[in-house]
């Protein structure tokens, strides 16, 4: 079985932001949102300046964030805003699980 090298990225709210490690290997945080105390302020993203960035895009708005949030509650898996697409199709990056441990794939 081929082996791939672990880096983990933390994702959270901007209140929980000051207990991800500074040397982190990528963080994610919101962008834009219902509940705007979980939205990240220049603060936040200044805590992690060597830090791989991940600016999490929940209401789908154009041209916002990086990765698109797509679970219950937000946006629906199949349903991409003008601006997140290439070439007219979805562009899949990754996959994400909120658990525990989370496993990438392509």
């Amino acid at each position: 079985m081929e082996q791939f090298p672990v880096e983990l990225c933390f994702d959270t709210i901007r209140e929980n932001a000051r207990f991800i490690p500074r040397n982190a290997f990528a963080v994610a945080g919101y962008v834009n949102g219902a509940n705007t105390r979980f939205i990240w302020t220049p603060n936040e993203w200044r805590m992690f300046p060597s830090s791989g960035k991940l600016r999490i895009n929940v209401t789908g708005s154009h041209l916002t964030g990086n990765v698109l949030d797509v679970e219950k509650g937000t946006r629906d898996q199949n349903t991409y805003p003008d601006g997140m697409t290439h070439g007219g199709k979805p562009e899949k990056l990754a996959s994400s699980f909120t658990v525990t441990e989370a496993i990438w794939t392509q």
